[in-house]
């Protein structure tokens, strides 16, 4: 009976791409904090044979009015509000557009990779800034000073309580990325994933870090449960919060599958593009598995490049979006936002999109345009923000 098991859980584990046996538990290291004003600083790790001062975090950047039409920078990441609003994450700055296409500007010409908004109001937008930092040796004697320029990782939160988060340092002019944010279903705590430290859980001014999984090689979209406030997606892994600071994970990939692809349906459901064991492209609702047509995978998998509403799932290929319906079990629309731009596609690669609560799905290229469209009829309906 046990070489049974066990030869099932080898063929699901490596043909098929379902978390049999692929699953542990994690101790999350609770991380040293201080508060600086209103703002939040997580203590980073010693340097070796020296002592890193850090810089003090930067005010919290507040909104400012933004002239209607496009955005500065590649648009990265988008969050869809509940009162229809959007909030987006570009190369130069977050952006705050009301329904009505008023805009403010939050942090501007600094490089926002990340955003996300919690039930209460609040919106975080991450950001990683170029800072100076002085290196000094372990008696910390001011002749051995050196100026060092590095980078940091910061949160920035606009709401009812304006606040900064300093998550991460790097002593490099380069280095530091976001790859996540996301609030559970209540809003109490804040989940990140930044490179290279990893996935970073904030609540109540305490911080928790898990240093010794695959979350720190970045690469995919965050997300809670919105069923299950315990509950998260990353990249290809589902992690589920216990007590006493336990995080266990399991493996919800494909066959040798490394594309952040899984989002989370309205029901707490998991919705997945990934490979089976024949390494072919197919779309799974929970455990059901359903095929594509030849010409209808994805040519980018990416969960930032992925949307799930309740009729519908929207993944990319490159420039081009193709809508799957829930309930016919095909795909019933292909379009582009710019159809006319063959010379030059790779500038409308789609970045971002989402479905409003009403249906209309949200989608963001990288000429800065964010459209509505019909998913079921794949026709635009509204410009919300025009191209550069």
């Amino acid at each position: 009976m046990r070489k049974v098991l066990a030869v099932v859980a080898f063929w699901n584990l490596f043909c098929c791409g379902h978390a049999v046996a692929q699953s542990e538990n994690l101790k999350m290291e609770e991380l040293k904090t201080k508060k600086v004003g209103s703002s939040l600083v997580i203590e980073p790790a010693p340097v070796k044979l020296a002592v890193l001062l850090s810089p003090e975090p930067s005010e919290t950047f507040k909104p400012v009015p933004f002239k209607k039409g496009p955005v500065k920078g590649v648009i990265r990441r988008m969050a869809l509000l509940k009162d229809g609003s959007l909030a987006l994450a570009t190369s130069l700055g977050g952006y705050l557009v009301a329904s009505d296409g008023a805009m403010q500007a939050v942090g501007v010409d600094k490089d926002c990779q990340a955003v996300a908004n919690s039930p209460n109001g609040e919106i975080a937008f991450g950001f990683v800034l170029q800072k100076t930092f002085w290196l000094t040796d372990v008696r910390g004697r001011p002749e051995f000073q050196k100026e060092v320029r590095g980078v940091v990782v910061e949160i920035h939160i606009v709401g009812p309580k304006p606040k900064a988060i300093m998550m991460g340092q790097e002593k490099r002019p380069f280095g530091g990325s976001f790859s996540g944010l996301a609030y559970n279903k209540d809003g109490t705590m804040l989940a990140a994933v930044i490179s290279p430290e990893g996935l970073t859980l904030i609540k109540n001014d305490k911080a928790w870090r898990n240093p010794d999984h695959d979350s720190n090689k970045g690469g995919g979209l965050l997300e809670f449960n919105p069923m299950d406030g315990n509950e998260l997606l990353y990249a290809n892994y589902l992690f589920r919060l216990g007590g006493n600071g336990s995080l266990s994970w399991t493996y919800i990939g494909g066959y040798r599958d490394n594309s952040p692809s899984s989002l989370y349906g309205s029901k707490g459901e998991v919705i997945s593009i990934k490979k089976n064991w024949q390494r072919h492209l197919h779309l799974y609702e929970g455990d059901v598995e359903h095929s594509f047509r030849r010409g209808e995978e994805p040519r980018y998998l990416g969960a930032d490049r992925m949307a799930v509403g309740g009729n519908f799932v929207a993944y990319t290929a490159l420039d081009t979006v193709m809508v799957w319906s829930r309930q016919k079990r095909k795909v019933v629309s292909i379009f582009r936002q710019a159809p006319d731009a063959d010379w030059n596609w790779s500038d409308y690669y789609v970045q971002a999109m989402a479905f409003r609560h009403t249906g209309e799905l949200i989608v963001a290229t990288s000429n800065g345009e964010v459209s509505e469209w019909n998913p079921e009829t794949g026709k635009k309906t509204k410009m919300l923000i025009p191209p550069r």
